[in-house]
């Protein structure tokens, strides 16, 4: 037994922390004591004695005994010698607190105090009395969000009173006393015991497993008595409200100017005084509008998007200023507008025209009760008791197109243009014509006549290209440059989709990311196709500057768009700006990859790669193989496609690796692009809130946090289990943490996982498989991962074990998830019913987890052959049908299609129901490997079947519309998806029941669409219908209920961000009036899982976040990379 001697705690903090003690010994029990000069003397066994000798020279001593004195202490591991230290009340911001009581009486006051002050999220124990002879406490409290009052007042310790908070922050395991921080605390091992509590003192008090009850189960409210309803009275008359402009002093500057007086020459005199650089920041329109004398033309300057600060201009003329962020509305510089309105409301009434610029004149007249424009219902306002503000004053809405604007330094074009009668005499007079003169060549020669040269017409103006190397740039490159000559009929009149690339755009420092902003909502607002040439020239502009500000998967992400539809020469010069963006040479490329280096540095991919790998002998070409293999799952769809043709021609055209590698895309995109992935960061939110990213995402954030917010206070009933109802709320957190995680939140998602998996007892077979899955869940959201990505394969092993009836009852968790099972439809019912292994049926055992594609394709044909053998049982041949299709995206594309094709001609004979099911999922598997002619097939029997299926069947209806007008965007069959919606809509009638069901499912594509004021109106009656049902005597129908909600919330997510986000805060409201008595309940509440759930996804739907333009985007973005890779597959 050794005894070891530290300086003191800072010394012994040291050696801890260094693991200079080794680590078995630290989290063994040990006895110590402190000296008179403060060193720490220890007694400890099994350290070796070199071990001994390095702490020796470190200065820590030895003593040849420890010493039974009284002041021996023994402590259960070595971190419990060093004491907390104080650090006040600035740790004390914490979102659970236990609460340390030394008198059980004294609980229920603690408890009255904490309600009173807002916080009844309590869960109350008492302690054994054994514990308490030990001196541990003899009652706690947890508090969820305690109230800082509580905490504070506990630094004192009351009457006993003491409060721990969760230490390090994101566990509930190990606490430490409020206002303290123990040294080594992420050290602390708590062992056996499932709490442990650290005093200020030093102590550390384990705890046993305890029982926690909350606090609405130890009290009962009674209801007040006495129940008065009241009638509602008629609406009062509508007031008419005029809008004025009323002065006041905005921050706003002016960005346009409206000149009605003398304005052309006032904007000359702008121009002869105006530097060249704020000259660029300006545009003009002239207009023929009234109001200027002498029949001048009204001149507007405007201030362009985007150019840094507007400047400061001393003009004749009306300032105005944006109003509202509204990009095409501007208000008086000096002056408000009141009534104040909301943004959108003001956007609709006076700017509705994005193609037009707005203006609100203040006129001099008072407004008149029976005048236009802004004077109408002046009277009527008055009448009303409405009076407008002092010194407001009427205006007139003015109008301008955005086509008539041009850049000021168009200004000399346009004068001259309009002036042109009066120039034209000046022209003529200034005009020689030498066709009067001829000559024959010989007059002034003094030799013999040269040969005849060719016409100048076909006459060479080269450039010499031994100067482009040497081509220099600044500000004297025009005076260096050589004359070079070029062919005349070398010239095109189109340009080239890809020129070369430009010199370094010169900016102020920090100033490239606002350039990169203006070339993103270029981008945006750009009407035309996505594989137009001037959306390739932006996305080779945003890649380089994304390199420049180091973003290196942006310009990665960026420069691969801009290269993809471009080949030869074209293809090479985008490339060449990539490798330059980065710094990296094509002979530097061939060395870089295959090291182990940066993904994004190491993949300097494209016609850079291609070249320098042409050269390159087997064991580089085997690196970069073994390299791409390694980043096949973790790079875009894009850039994983390009380097595979690169590598595919450097080794002389693999066409088999391409296929395999065509195949591992096609299954990728079969769910869609991922966001995090595979898509630009500013498209993500492009869209809403006027295309800022920003904005839009804290607005998705803060009203998810507020719905969490309200789902944590919301007391509800669960009749057949009230133990569940705790679990219940874990599961809800895991839904949220996916939430959060599907919009970037990172922190937020882990920590609501955590706190909700701290809650769930997984020794449960049900619950080692439901909370596991949700939290694969959360964590495919955190990594970009699609929704539909597979669950790992030990969930899948765990959940074949389970007994029936236990499975029955995660099913029924399954069937109402969509979180849980995007794509399979389950049978519950029949799986509980039945005696099958898979719940398809006994034919398809034997085809899970058959990893050899042989021997999949046989087991699948088998399985086929047999569908077809049943052509006198209908039902049998569709079961078979729909189960063996899960299985054709595991095929390569070759053997899938002629299998599909298979699969739709064996269908006849089907009841119609079936038979548009089975069509659906043959429709999205057509769409899966590209094939738009099989698509364009199946498309036209489903329509002819939605005529068939009629109000009888309007149920499979509903449920099938929307996947199908999916698929067709897919396959780039955008107008094929709004005929057959046209369709669909005379068949889709109904206020009530599955009817409305299925016209929400027709609102959601019509939304989805553009087509927003239709989808209002279907939800406008869901709404209704949701708000009867739940206030209805005898209680809300729940499967209704839930229905309309996860219907209705799949609506909102496909209108704009505001009324999306109001729709959804709406629906959160009938959250306490969700319950069931289902079996299920032993476990969890199944139909509050599944209406939270519905919200969820609204607040972190694609839809929402992407916005009208990203959605159209995307789909285009997704069909030129299926059209390229089934082209290159196919060359």
């Amino acid at each position: 037994m050794a005894v070891l001697v530290f300086p003191g705690a800072a010394a012994l903090e040291a050696c801890l922390r260094g693991e200079l003690v080794p680590q078995e010994i630290q989290r063994a029990p040990a006895r110590f004591r402190e000296g008179d000069d403060g060193e720490i003397v220890v007694e400890v066994s099994g350290i070796d004695r070199k071990r001994r000798a390095e702490l020796k020279k470190l200065g820590v001593g030895s003593a040849r005994a420890l010493g039974r004195t009284p002041d021996v202490n023994e402590v259960s591991c070595w971190a419990e010698i060093l004491r907390p230290v104080f650090v006040g009340d600035e740790a004390l911001d914490s979102a659970v607190a236990l609460f340390w009581l030394e008198r059980q009486e004294d609980l229920v006051a603690l408890a009255g105090e904490l309600l009173r002050l807002g916080c009844d999220r309590q869960e109350l124990c008492a302690l054994p009395d054994e514990l308490i002879a030990q001196g541990g406490p003899a009652a706690l409290v947890r508090a969820v969000d305690p109230p800082f009052y509580t905490l504070v007042r506990a630094l004192d310790r009351p009457g006993g009173l003491r409060a721990f908070v969760p230490a390090p922050a994101g566990q509930e395991q190990i606490f430490v006393e409020a206002g303290y921080r123990h040294p080594l605390v992420e050290h602390v091992q708590r062992g056996s015991a499932p709490l442990l509590l650290i005093t200020a003192e030093g102590h550390f008090v384990p705890l046993e497993e305890l029982s926690f009850q909350g606090l609405y189960q130890l009290i009962d409210v009674a209801p007040p008595r006495g129940d008065a309803r009241h009638a509602p009275l008629p609406p009062p008359p509508r007031v008419q409200v005029t809008l004025t402009l009323v002065p006041r002093a905005r921050e706003a500057l002016p960005t346009l100017w409206v000149i009605r007086e003398r304005a052309i020459e006032s904007v000359e005199r702008l121009i002869e005084r105006l530097p060249e650089a704020e000259l660029s920041k300006l545009l003009f329109a002239a207009t023929s509008s009234a109001g200027g004398d002498s029949g001048e033309p009204t001149v507007l300057l405007r201030v362009r998007p985007g150019r840094g600060s507007p400047p400061v201009l001393d003009l004749p003329g009306e300032a105005f200023a944006p109003w509202l962020e509204i990009d095409n509305l501007y208000l008086p510089s000096d002056a408000i507008l009141e009534p104040p309105l909301r943004r959108e409301t003001l956007r609709n009434l006076l700017a509705e025209r994005s193609d037009e610029v707005c203006w609100l004149t203040p006129l001099d007249a008072e407004p008149s009760a029976g005048g236009n424009g802004a004077g109408n219902g002046a009277a009527a306002t008055a009448a009303a008791g409405v009076r407008p503000p002092e010194r407001a004053r009427p205006f007139q809405l003015e109008r301008a197109p955005e086509s008539a604007f041009a850049p000021l330094s168009h200004w000399v074009q346009y004068v001259v243009h309009s002036s042109a009668e009066a120039l034209e005499p000046w022209v003529r007079s200034s005009t020689f014509d030498f066709e009067a003169f001829e000559s024959t060549g010989l007059e002034w020669s003094d030799s013999p006549p040269q040969e005849e040269r060719e016409p100048r017409s076909t006459r060479k103006r080269r450039r010499r290209r031994d100067d482009i190397d040497d081509e220099p740039s600044g500000e004297r490159a025009s005076e260096a440059l050589p004359d070079y000559e070029i062919e005349d009929d070398e010239i095109d009149d189109e340009p080239e989709p890809m020129l070369e690339a430009p010199p370094p755009v010169v900016v102020e420092e920090g100033a490239e990311a606002q350039l990169l902003s203006q070339l993103e909502a270029r981008y945006l607002e750009l009407e035309a196709p996505a594989d137009d040439p001037e959306r390739t020239r932006l996305w080779a502009e945003m890649g380089e500057l994304n390199a420049r500000l180091e973003r290196e998967r942006q310009s990665r992400l960026c420069f691969a768009r801009a290269v993809w539809e471009l080949d030869g020469d074209a293809a090479n010069t985008v490339v060449a700006r990539w490798a330059a963006s980065m710094g990296v040479e094509g002979d530097d490329v061939a060395a870089s990859i295959g090291d182990g280096a940066d993904a994004e540095a190491g993949l300097v991919v494209l016609g850079v790669l291609g070249p320098a790998l042409a050269q390159a002998d087997g064991a580089l070409l085997q690196r970069v193989q073994l390299w791409l293999d390694e980043k096949d799952g973790s790079l875009d769809v894009r850039t994983i496609w390009l380097a595979r043709v690169a590598l595919s021609r450097a080794v002389g055209g693999d066409r088999l690796q391409l296929l395999r590698a065509r195949d591992r895309i096609v299954a990728r995109l079969s769910r869609g692009l991922s966001l995090a992935r595979d898509v630009p960061t500013f498209m993500r939110f492009a869209g809403s809130s006027g295309g800022s990213e920003g904005a839009a995402h804290r607005q998705l954030v803060r009203r998810l946090t507020a719905f969490l917010d309200r789902f944590r206070k919301t007391r509800r009933s669960v009749p057949f289990n009230a133990g569940a109802d705790a679990r219940t709320d874990a599961y809800g957190l895991l839904l949220f943490a996916y939430g959060f995680a599907r919009l970037g939140e990172a922190e937020h998602a882990r920590a609501l996982r955590e706190e909700a998996l701290g809650a769930i007892d997984t020794s449960d077979p049900i619950h080692a498989i439901a909370a596991p899955a949700y939290a694969v869940r959360v964590d495919h959201a955190l990594e970009g991962l699609p929704l539909e990505t597979k669950l790992p394969d030990e969930i899948e092993a765990r959940l074949n074990e389970l007994p029936k009836f236990k499975r029955y009852t995660i099913d029924r968790l399954r069937h109402a998830s969509q979180v849980l099972e995007p794509q399979e439809r389950l049978q519950i019912y029949t799986g509980f019913l039945g005696d099958a292994d898979d719940p398809r049926g006994a034919e398809f055992a034997s085809l899970r987890g058959l990893g050899d594609a042989a021997q999949l394709r046989v087991a699948v044909d088998e399985v086929l052959a047999m569908a077809e053998g049943f052509a006198d049982e209908p039902q049998e041949r569709a079961r078979l049908l729909d189960g063996v299709m899960d299985f054709f995206p595991l095929l390569a594309e070759a053997e899938a299609v002629p299998r599909i094709e298979r699969v739709a001609a064996a269908l006849e004979g089907i009841e119609a129901p079936r038979r548009a099911e089975l069509l659906d999922e043959a429709l999205m598997l057509a769409a899966l490997f590209g094939r738009a002619a099989l698509v364009e097939a199946l498309a036209t029997r489903l329509q002819v079947l939605f005529a068939e299926l009629g109000e009888a069947h309007i149920e499979v209806l509903g449920r099938l519309l929307g996947g199908v007008l999916r698929s067709l965007r897919r396959a780039g069959l955008g107008e094929r998806a709004a005929e057959l919606l046209t369709a669909a809509e005379s068949a889709v009638q109904g206020d009530e029941g599955p009817a409305l069901q299925a016209r929400l499912s027709l609102g959601t594509a019509l939304a989805d669409l553009g087509r927003y004021d239709e989808a209002r109106a279907i939800a406008g009656v869901a709404r209704k219908r949701l708000a009867d049902v739940v206030g209805a005597n005898k209680g809300p129908p729940l499967l209704e209920t839930l229905n309309l909600a996860r219907g209705l919330a799949e609506l909102y997510a496909c209108l704009p961000l505001d009324e999306a986000l109001g729709g959804l805060e709406a629906l959160s409201e009938h959250l306490g009036s969700v319950s069931d008595i289902y079996s299920s309940n032993t476990h969890f509440c199944v139909s509050v899982l599944e209406f939270v759930e519905s919200l969820v996804l609204g607040y972190a739907s694609d839809q929402l976040s992407l916005g009208e333009v990203g959605r159209r985007l995307l789909d285009e973005d997704e069909y030129l990379v299926r059209r390229r890779v089934h082209r290159d597959t196919r060359l």
